[in-house]
C-alpha cells in the first residue's frame, strides 16, 4: 500500500488504507512522513477498533478489571488441506489477454522480479515473503493491534523471537505454514501463533482466531464473535462478563467519514497502523533472519531464493530510538535490518517522483 499512499498524500487526498500498512519498516516510516507532511486524514483498515465489544474489552483491561496483565496470547489458525494453494498457473500469455490484461513487470513493482505465477498475483501474493509476511501480517495485524491497544501503544518490544517453517503444506508459498512469535515488552509477553493446516485448540474446536489477556484476577478472551471474562478466584477474582460481537466495518467507515469532515484523527490513524504493522514485521524479520534454506542458498543483498525456507527463527533485540535490531547473533541482526529496510529496485523509490524509467 506504500506507493499508493505516497502519491495520494502528495495529492492532498484523505486516505482509507487497508492493513498491513506496508511491506517493510522503511516503507512505514515514509508513509508516516507523507501523511503528516501533507496534513491529511488517514484511516487504517483494522476495523476491529471500531467494534463496541472490542472497545469494551480493551477498557476492561485498562481499568484493571482482570487485574495486572503480564501475558497476551493471539492466534489465527486455518483448516487448509496439504495441497494449499497448489502450484499456480504459469501461462503469462493467457493472462496478458484483454480479459485479464496483466502487466507482470509493473505488477511486481519494486521487488526482485520473478517468473509469472498466478499464486504471486491477486490475493495469494500474501503467502510470499517478498510481498508480505504471511499470516502474521494478514490476520496478525488485526489481532496484535487489539493486544497493543489494550496494553499501551507507547510500549515497544525489547526482544523478539520467532520459530517456524514450511513443514507440511506442499504448494509454492514461501511463508511458513507453522509459526510461533514472541515479543517481550518491559512488563508483559505477547505471542502470535499460526497453523495453516489444523485450527483445533486444546479445549476443542473453538474460534480459529482470538486474543486472550491473562490477568491476576481472571482472563479476557475476545474475537469478532464477542468477549468473555473468566474469573480467577485464587487472587480475589472478578465477576464473569460476556458480550456478543456487532458491527465493525460500518462503524469504522463512519469514523473515517466523520474525521474527513472534522479533520480530527481517526481511531486507526497513521501512527496506530504503523506501530501495529511494525511489530508484525519484527516477527517476520526474526523468522527470515534465522532461516535455514533447504537448498543451502544464502540470503544476500536483500533477496530470498525462490523456494521457501525449510525452517527459520532467531532471537533479536530491538532499539526503539534507532528503529533497528541491535542484539542477537551478529549475522542474524544484520539480515533482520536488511530485510526491514531493503531497498527499492526496478526504478522505484520511496522519494518523489517514486519511479523513473
Amino acid at each position: 500500500h506504500c506507493l499508493c499512499t505516497l502519491h495520494a498524500a502528495d495529492a492532498g487526498k484523505d486516505i482509507y488504507c487497508e492493513k498491513p500498512l506496508c511491506t517493510t519498516i522503511a516503507e512505514g516510516h515514509a508513509m508516516v512522513d507523507a501523511v503528516k507532511r501533507n496534513n491529511i486524514v488517514f484511516q487504517g483498515g483494522n476495523m476491529q477498533r471500531s467494534g463496541k465489544h472490542f472497545q469494551d474489552a480493551v477498557k476492561l483491561v485498562w481499568d484493571g478489571y482482570i487485574g495486572d496483565v503480564a501475558r497476551v496470547e493471539t492466534w489465527s489458525h486455518d483448516n487448509n488441506n496439504l495441497d494449499g494453494i497448489g502450484p499456480g498457473e504459469t501461462d503469462l500469455a493467457k493472462y496478458q489477454a484483454p480479459e485479464y490484461g496483466i502487466d507482470w513487470d509493473f505488477h511486481q513493482g519494486w521487488v526482485e522480479h520473478r517468473p509469472f505465477n498466478t499464486n504471486r498475483w491477486i490475493y495469494n501474493f500474501r503467502w510470499f515473503l517478498e510481498y508480505s509476511g504471511g499470516k502474521i501480517t494478514d490476520w496478525g495485524a488485526h489481532l496484535i493491534d487489539i493486544a497493543l491497544w489494550g496494553m499501551g501503544e507507547e510500549k515497544q518490544p525489547r526482544r523478539i523471537s520467532a520459530q517456524g517453517g514450511k513443514y507440511l503444506i506442499k504448494d509454492n508459498r514461501t511463508t511458513p505454514d507453522t509459526l510461533e512469535v514472541a515479543w517481550e515488552f518491559e512488563d508483559y509477553l505477547l505471542t502470535f501463533s499460526n497453523r495453516v493446516w489444523n485450527p483445533q485448540l486444546l479445549e476443542g474446536t473453538q474460534s480459529d482466531h482470538g486474543i486472550v489477556f491473562y490477568g491476576t484476577k481472571g482472563l479476557l478472551r475476545v474475537d469478532r464473535g464477542g468477549y468473555e471474562v473468566i474469573p480467577f478466584p485464587n487472587n480475589g477474582g472478578c465477576e464473569a462478563k460476556k458480550e456478543t460481537g456487532g458491527q465493525l466495518n460500518e462503524l469504522h467507515w463512519q469514523n473515517f467519514v466523520d474525521c474527513v469532515k472534522s479533520r480530527e484523527k481517526p481511531i486507526s490513524n497513521i501512527d496506530v497502523l504503523h506501530n501495529t504493522t511494525r511489530v508484525c514485521h519484527m516477527g517476520t524479520c526474526a523468522y527470515v533472519a534465522g532461516a535455514r534454506f533447504a537448498s543451502g542458498a544464502k540470503f544476500e543483498n536483500g533477496e530470498l531464493p525462490d523456494e521457501a525456507p525449510a525452517s527459520g527463527g532467531s532471537m533479536l533485540e530491538w532499539d526503539d530510538a534507532t528503529q533497528k535490531f541491535v542484539g542477537g547473533e551478529p549475522d542474524a541482526v544484520a539480515i533482520a535490518n536488511q530485510w526491514a529496510y531493503r531497498e527499492y529496485k526496478n526504478g522505484w523509490s520511496l522519494k518523489a517522483p517514486y519511479h523513473t524509467a
